[in-house]
């Protein structure tokens, strides 16, 4: 079962919680004699919607006809996909260790791992960098309009061009990039601005949520900047960056609350590539759900396609089409 099929197929167990998230935005639930259905109204369209109380938990408007389940109410309240909820929920089953299976029988949670959100920062904070176009950026070729879109910022006290993360559309981190080509002796090229775990999201989360929901399909890249420029390039591939070289175990949870169908891995091409990749791949086939993993074959590519410690996405569109055709072959390990 997938996450969101877990979460529905145990509403009940979670019904406090859900109870408790309903009467943020509801006036007061009146239960019907027999206990089988509840009435509430929302903007004083009086008791127009009936919630069933048996384990669906599925609702009606009498007034528009709308209907669906209270995840789905609640998504539309809070004007939110529901995944935040499915998150939340699952998060409340694994503390719980039990679930209910298809069968209606009662199970262990056999698995021990606690999904983890990352911490959320007030984005009135960005107002201290102002917005920047980066020269070091443009000559990477990430032009002005990707650049306005990610929201790249300049901080002139560290002397770095920043990058916002998000994640469900909250601010949870700042890396700062060293406004230099050439970095110092012991230098770093990238440090942190406003703290976050790395290996908690993924960088480029929330601009291709809609079409990874669309396709069911992921490129795993390194760097936030591949992100940046295969959103540039119109790539209908949506593409999320680790940030590093490793895939978390919350990495592989956001994978299975998207439904993720096909994962390729593009990572920069390196001496210890099959180092970094085979772990990634085993560690997918052991904790995500069932999926079509690809891997583009980077240490074949010859140098003057694909240079030592060069990202795919470096290269221009007609290259990195070139590379997709030649050297992306499915897993096998």
């Amino acid at each position: 079962m997938i996450l969101e099929d877990i979460v529905l197929h145990n509403l009940n167990l979670n019904r406090e919680i859900l109870y408790n998230l309903l009467h943020n935005f509801v006036g007061k639930i009146i239960t019907s004699s027999d206990g089988m259905t509840a009435r509430f109204d929302i903007d004083h369209n009086s008791n127009a919607y009936v919630l069933s109380l048996d384990d669906s938990l599925r609702y009606y408007n009498f007034r528009n006809n709308d209907k669906g389940n209270i995840l789905d109410l609640l998504s539309k309240l809070n004007d939110v996909d529901k995944t935040k909820y499915i998150s939340q929920l699952y998060l409340s089953l694994a503390t719980n260790k039990q679930l209910i299976n298809e069968s209606g029988e009662i199970e262990s949670w056999n698995d021990t791992y606690i999904f983890q959100t990352p911490e959320i920062y007030d984005k009135e904070i960005l107002k201290e960098y102002p917005l920047a176009i980066s020269e070091l950026f443009l000559k990477d070729n990430i032009n002005v309009e990707t650049q306005l879109f990610f929201g790249v910022r300049y901080d002139k006290f560290t002397r770095r061009v920043l990058i916002p993360v998000y994640y469900n559309n909250e601010l949870i981190g700042l890396t700062g990039r060293r406004n230099a080509k050439y970095l110092q002796e012991g230098e770093n090229k990238y440090m942190p601005i406003l703290r976050y775990s790395k290996s908690l999201v993924f960088f480029g989360y929330d601009v291709y949520y809609d079409l990874i929901m669309k396709t069911k399909t992921v490129m795993i890249v390194e760097s936030e900047k591949s992100v940046m420029k295969m959103w540039q390039m119109g790539s209908k591939i949506p593409t999320l960056a680790l940030g590093s070289n490793a895939l978390s175990r919350n990495h592989i949870e956001l994978l299975k609350l998207l439904q993720v169908d096909t994962v390729i891995f593009a990572l920069d091409k390196s001496l210890n590539y099959d180092e970094s990749l085979i772990p990634n791949i085993k560690k997918l086939k052991k904790y995500g759900r069932e999926c079509k993993i690809k891997y583009i074959d980077v240490n074949n590519i010859p140098n003057n396609l694909l240079g030592e410690k060069e990202a795919i996405c470096d290269r221009n569109k007609e290259e990195i089409n070139e590379i997709f055709t030649k050297y992306l072959k499915n897993e096998n390990f």
